[in-house]
């Protein structure tokens, strides 16, 4: 009859070390932002800014990994010409009315990556359309990525699989995305 209790008793610690081994991480909207840039055919980039980008990392201590999960209020762009941005918020590009928010989900990677930099990838979701995108992270700028320096990635899609397909003889295919992100609190993200 022991053998079951020790079953029983083993799950038990696995599902509590398993818990235990979890952590969620708010990133910081007042620190975090993101951007996009698009060319115009005559190589000129238009660029937005996105205050306050919102979210979550959820780290997995027992496997060393973790996942962001982040969201963007395409909204709140913000950009050199006011034209250009109530432009970039109309259907004809994000439709932010319809289509408010921006979401990633990155796939599980490694923690080392958020110190020496690699690929993120995942899936966004933009204008209620969801498609892989690959972020490449930066190397570490310092030895607390998320608390003393940014996380900074970047992505480049094309605007077209996400339903952007106006003014294509006027603006490249080609967005760039820019994520630098914090964490909203002092815990460390780094694999021990």
């Amino acid at each position: 009859m022991p053998a079951p209790r020790f079953r029983v008793a083993l799950a038990s610690l696995l599902f509590v070390a398993t818990a235990a081994a979890g952590e969620r991480i708010e990133l910081d909207a007042e620190r975090s932002h993101a951007g996009f840039r698009v060319k115009l055919v005559w190589l000129v980039g238009i660029r937005g800014d996105f205050p306050g980008v919102q979210g979550t990392v959820d780290i997995d201590r027992f496997h060393n990994e973790a996942v962001v999960d982040a969201h963007i209020d395409a909204r709140s762009v913000h950009m050199r010409v006011a034209g250009y941005a109530e432009w970039v918020r109309s259907p004809e590009f994000f439709d932010a009315g319809a289509h408010p928010d921006i979401h990633f989900v990155s796939q599980p990677f490694p923690l080392r990556r958020l110190q020496r930099g690699g690929e993120l990838p995942g899936s966004l979701t933009l204008r209620g359309v969801t498609g892989p995108v690959r972020f490449t992270l930066e190397a570490a700028a310092c030895a607390r990525p998320g608390r003393d320096c940014p996380i900074v990635a970047h992505a480049s899609l094309r605007r077209s699989a996400f339903g952007m397909r106006s003014r294509a003889g006027l603006l490249g295919d080609r967005v760039d995305l820019d994520l630098r992100v914090f964490a909203a609190s002092d815990v460390d993200m780094q694999p021990p």
